[in-house]
């Protein structure tokens, strides 16, 4: 029993139906010590791996959730913003896109010669 001596208190929770049930008290009259102690620690390895499942969905539910809230903040933005102010911006963005070193030669200040 030595691998089930440090246990967190959600854990136990986790572990108490178990040993409630009319199954395991069945296994543990007909099986050796060691093989219930397997048992059950393989019980709690299956509790930790749908705990970790359920924290990386519980993560993933929340990045999106801020991503939205992101997206939505940005989207009101765009709503807010005069139409030929979006005009100029993205009139500026295409030649960037379009001509980067063009723009790179223009924000260089030119050097004097010696």
């Amino acid at each position: 029993m030595h691998k089930l001596c440090r246990l967190t208190g959600d854990e136990i929770r986790a572990l108490v139906p178990i040993v409630q049930s009319q199954e395991y008290t069945e296994y543990a009259r007909s099986h050796s010590k060691e093989d219930v102690e397997t048992y059950l620690v393989e019980e709690l390895a299956l509790y930790r791996q749908r705990r970790t499942v359920e924290e990386g969905r519980y993560l993933a539910d929340k990045e999106a959730e801020e991503a939205k809230k992101a997206l939505g903040a940005i989207a009101k933005g765009q709503r807010k913003a005069p139409v030929e102010k979006r005009a100029v911006s993205l009139q500026n963005a295409t030649t960037r896109w379009l001509n980067p070193k063009t723009i790179e030669t223009k924000d260089k200040p030119e050097g004097k010669g010696e």
